[in-house]
């Protein structure tokens, strides 16, 4: 019996998950990253150039989270070519300070809304640089700009306001994430069980 549950364990792996994680350049999604993997001890964090990648585990899963850099077109046609169609999330990191930027931000996730590849992704949408004070987005006002309320038809989302150098609602929108995570797989084995 001793010699069968070392065996049982060995065997029992975490779920690998891959998940990008974009935005405009200088979203802090880097940034944000570093947060999640308990490593902001580098306080001059530069911009990522092509893409990055990192594993956090997480539970009972290992997240494999594709940083893309958000300032070259290459870098996301990078990221389409080696990862797109076995994205399971998005993290989508919006500079909540950057009311003039929105509508690229806007753009860009349209453009993600529409990948037939990441027709079954979940999106955690990050407003990230809630510190700032001044005009900085609510989560409300987001979900209007942005229209969400019709992209749930085509895919689950949630918004999670945020600072990545603090950590301030970090681990609260992974945790949503996760959960949003579960419940899609459960209801797709549904699905599949009834066909």
């Amino acid at each position: 019996m001793g010699q069968f549950l070392p065996r049982l364990f060995r065997n029992s792996q975490q779920e690998e998950i891959n998940v990008g994680m974009l935005g405009l350049d200088n979203a802090g999604k880097t940034t944000l990253l570093y947060t999640l993997l308990n490593n902001l001890q580098q306080q001059d964090i530069q911009p990522t150039i092509g893409f990055n990648v990192e594993s956090l585990r997480y539970k009972q899963y290992l997240l494999k989270i594709w940083d893309v850099g958000g300032g070259k077109p290459k870098s996301r046609i990078l990221w389409r070519h080696y990862n797109e169609d076995t994205t399971k999330a998005i993290i989508f990191v919006i500079d909540s300070s950057d009311i003039r930027r929105l509508p690229y931000a806007v753009q860009e996730l349209n453009w993600l809304w529409w990948r037939t590849e990441l027709s079954q992704a979940i999106v955690l949408i990050f407003l990230n640089k809630q510190d700032l004070t001044g005009g900085v987005l609510k989560q409300h006002q987001i979900v209007d700009l942005l229209d969400l309320r019709n992209a749930s038809d085509y895919h689950e989302w949630i918004v999670q306001e945020c600072c990545a150098l603090t950590g301030e609602g970090v681990w609260e929108g992974l945790e949503k994430l996760m959960h949003m995570y579960e419940h899609h797989k459960m209801k797709s084995r549904w699905c599949l069980s009834k066909n």
